[in-house]
C-alpha cells in the first residue's frame, strides 16, 4: 500500500497525512465528461491553454478528517447545483429558483471553492489570491461559520443555451463589477462570481443566498459566442507567449 505524504492540513493546520484533495469538486465535471470521461480544462491566463483531464484538479491539501469536513458540504450541494448544471431547477423568466436550502451547508460549500483556489498551488488556480482573506475563510470553514449573506457571498449564474460551454471548465479568473475586484469562476454552463466583504455590489448581493434558503441563480445575459470568443482569446495570448519565447 502506498503511504500517503506527511505535510501541513491547510485546513486544520495540523502536521498529518495529506489527501488528494479536489479543488472544484468531481461531481461538478460530471455533466462535462465526453465519451473518454474527460472534460476541457481550460487556463486562460497561463500558458498550458485549452488541454483534456480524466479527473478533476486534486493537490495534497488536507488531512482526512477535514477532508471529510469539506466532504459533507460537497454531498449537500451536488444536487442543487446538478439541477443547475443540467437545467433541471424551477426556472422562471429571468432565473432559477433552487429552495429550502440549507443556508449554513450551501453557503460553506460555496466558500470552500474560493477557499480552495486560493490555497492550491496548480498553475489553473493561480488568479485567485486571497491574501489575508485566506486566513479568515480559512478560520470560518473550520469552524463551520457561514457569516451573513454578504461575507464573501456568491452570485450565480446559468447560460441555459450552450453547444459547447457545458463543456469546458475555465481557469479562475479576477475581474471587475462596478469599479470592485471579484472572483469568477466557470464550470460549465454555471458562472461564480464571489465578493470580498468589503467590496459587495449591491445589485449582485440581491443574489447571494440568503439566510431563508431561497437561492435566485439569473439566467447570464450574454450569448454562448460571447464567451467563446473570450475564451479563444485568452488562449490566443497564451500561444503567443510561447511562440515568442521560443523564438
Amino acid at each position: 500500500m502506498t503511504s500517503k505524504p506527511l505535510g501541513v492540513c491547510k485546513l486544520c493546520q495540523q502536521s498529518k497525512e495529506l489527501r488528494r484533495s479536489h479543488i472544484i469538486p468531481e461531481f461538478m465535471y460530471f455533466n462535462m465528461y465526453d465519451e473518454k470521461h474527460r472534460s476541457l480544462m481550460v487556463e486562460s491566463d497561463v500558458e498550458a491553454g485549452e488541454r483534456f483531464k480524466q479527473k478533476g484538479e486534486r493537490e495534497f491539501l488536507l488531512c482526512e478528517a477535514c477532508e471529510g469536513h469539506i466532504g459533507t458540504f460537497e454531498t449537500y450541494s451536488a444536487p442543487p447545483v446538478k439541477s443547475l448544471l443540467d437545467l433541471t431547477a424551477h426556472a422562471e423568466s429571468a432565473c432559477y429558483i433552487v429552495s429550502d436550502l440549507d443556508y449554513q451547508s450551501f453557503k460553506l460549500f460555496q466558500m470552500s471553492l474560493l477557499w480552495r483556489a486560493s490555497v492550491a498551488s496548480i498553475a489553473m488556480f493561480r488568479n485567485v489570491s486571497l491574501g489575508q482573506h485566506e486566513e479568515r475563510l480559512r478560520a470560518m470553514i473550520h469552524a463551520s461559520d457561514p457569516g451573513t449573506p454578504d461575507e464573501y457571498g456568491c452570485m450565480m449564474l446559468v447560460m441555459e443555451n450552450t453547444k459547447y460551454l457545458h463543456r469546458i471548465i475555465w481557469s479562475p479568473e479576477t475581474d471587475q463589477i462596478d469599479g470592485h475586484p471579484i472572483y469568477r469562476f466557470q464550470t460549465g454552463r454555471v458562472f461564480w462570481y464571489f465578493f470580498l466583504p468589503d467590496h459587495v455590489v449591491a445589485d449582485a448581493a440581491d443574489y447571494f443566498l440568503p439566510q431563508s434558503g431561497t437561492l435566485r441563480v439569473p439566467k447570464a445575459p450574454w450569448p454562448e459566442h460571447v464567451v467563446i470568443q473570450r475564451l479563444a482569446g485568452r488562449i490566443a495570448q497564451a500561444r503567443n507567449r510561447r511562440s515568442k519565447r521560443g523564438a
